[in-house]
């Protein structure tokens, strides 16, 4: 183990004597790479992303989905009821077209150098309608979901804090005018099906009670002296009545339920935090930028000294890793000569 330590020992110092030796070139690197770093985080245009969190609301409703279990309801009703108490959607619809148009189009109230001007997100892009500006305005979109608590984060991100804000809110709003009109047409959709259903079952019941009114009419004692047959004649109509029966009456309370889901303007998008106007920039961060800098400034001026090595390149004399506190002192006496002559 001894003789494998001594070598580690070794390499570590022949390393160590050659970065003392470019030591210069080092700092040379390394100063250049974050004060460039520092002047690009200073100079850097900032920006600002607003945040708004949203949770969804809503509810499939239990007649809905029995009716759906037993058959009298098309596969598209219960989507309306699904579609309103996911959040899975939610991100999607945010995104899409028609919902993007509308917020574009849409005048938003904010300052810009120092005014208060009314524009639309159209005209403070100096934009024109279509397909590439729309890819640009949803590419800013930021749509964070959390599958434990359903919770929606929307973001968006602009050299002006307060439009950035702008923007978000009337994101949240367009996708909660978006559901409720949705559910409106949905439910009237479901209103004119759920009739057509209703009359239809009210003729075959009617058809049913009158067929059965008369078999038990003309069969008034069938249960004791009727036929075998004319008794299970009877029980099928009686099972057939009570069937159409229930099916009627689920109908009619569906139908009570849709009427008052069109005229129910409820939001469906619960606002948990609306946005506001951030105070801090999102863009640069200044610590994260300038660490990084100077890591990959570090890192590089290893490469480049190692390399100058490798190379054969002249340098001073290499230095031993007892005596970097004398190099150091060295290097602060040589600056400050220089910087006395330029005096």
């Amino acid at each position: 183990m001894a003789p494998i330590a001594e070598e580690i020992d070794n390499k570590f110092a022949s390393y160590f004597s050659v970065i003392l030796k470019y030591r210069r070139t080092y700092y040379l690197i390394v100063v250049t790479s974050v004060l460039c770093g520092l002047l690009f985080v200073n100079l850097a245009k900032k920006k600002y992303t607003a945040t708004s969190t949203i949770f969804p609301t809503g509810q499939v409703s239990d007649i809905g989905m029995l009716a759906k279990v037993a058959g009298y309801m098309p596969v598209d009703f219960l989507n309306e009821g699904m579609i309103e108490s996911s959040s899975f959607l939610f991100p999607d619809i945010i995104r899409s077209r028609e919902v993007l148009v509308e917020v574009l189009t849409t005048p938003l109230e904010f300052h810009n150098g120092g005014q208060l001007v009314r524009l639309t997100p159209l005209e403070y892009f100096n934009g024109k309608m279509d397909d590439a500006t729309i890819l640009r305005f949803r590419k800013r979109i930021k749509i964070e979901s959390s599958l434990r608590t359903g919770l929606i984060t929307v973001k968006f991100t602009d050299k002006n804090p307060e439009f950035a804000a702008g923007v978000v809110n009337l994101l949240v709003d367009k996708l909660d005018e978006f559901n409720r009109t949705k559910r409106k047409f949905k439910a009237k959709e479901n209103i004119e099906y759920i009739k057509g259903r209703l009359e239809d079952v009210r003729k075959e019941l009617a058809q049913i009670e009158d067929t059965l009114t008369k078999a038990l009419e003309q069969n008034r004692n069938y249960q004791t002296r009727g036929s075998p047959r004319i008794k299970m004649e009877i029980e099928s109509l009686q099972r057939e009545y009570q069937i159409k029966s229930s099916a009627y009456t689920m109908l009619a309370q569906q139908l009570e339920q849709e009427n008052l889901r069109y005229r129910r303007d409820t939001p469906i998008v619960s606002i948990l935090d609306r946005a506001s106007p951030p105070t801090k920039p999102s863009f640069p961060r200044k610590r994260l930028l300038t660490l990084s800098i100077l890591l990959v400034s570090l890192a590089v001026g290893t490469v480049v000294i190692f390399y100058r090595e490798s190379t054969g390149r002249t340098g001073p004399p290499a230095s031993s890793r007892l005596n970097i506190v004398s190099c150091v002192k060295e290097d602060i006496a040589s600056l400050a000569r220089f910087f006395k002559r330029r005096k």
